[in-house]
C-alpha cells in the first residue's frame, strides 16, 4: 500500500536517517524514519490501534517513502 503524507507522521527519536537526494524537492537530505499508527477511529480520535505505518519522511518538502520492515530494524538499531 503507498503512503501518502500525513500530518499525523511522529520522528521516531534515535532511529538513524538516511541520506539522498529527493525526488520531489531535488535536495540532497537526511530522510528522517517516521511512523502513524492507525486503527479504529471514532471520528477523529484514535480508540484502538491495529498496527503501525513507518515511512522515510523529507524533512524538506512533503516526499514520503515507503520502507520495508527489514530496513526499519536497521534503523532502529
Amino acid at each position: 500500500m503507498p503512503v501518502s503524507f500525513s500530518p499525523n507522521w511522529k520522528i521516531l527519536e534515535g532511529a538513524k536517517t538516511v541520506h539522498k537526494l529527493c525526488p520531489r524537492c531535488h535536495n540532497e537530505v537526511d530522510f528522517q524514519l517516521v511512523y502513524e499508527k492507525v486503527g479504529i477511529m471514532f471520528f477523529t480520535v484514535l480508540v484502538m490501534p491495529t498496527k503501525t505505518i513507518f515511512a522515510l519522511h523529507c524533512p524538506i518538502c512533503i516526499q514520503v517513502e515507503d520502507v520495508s520492515k527489514e530496513i526499519v530494524a536497521k534503523l532502529r538499531a
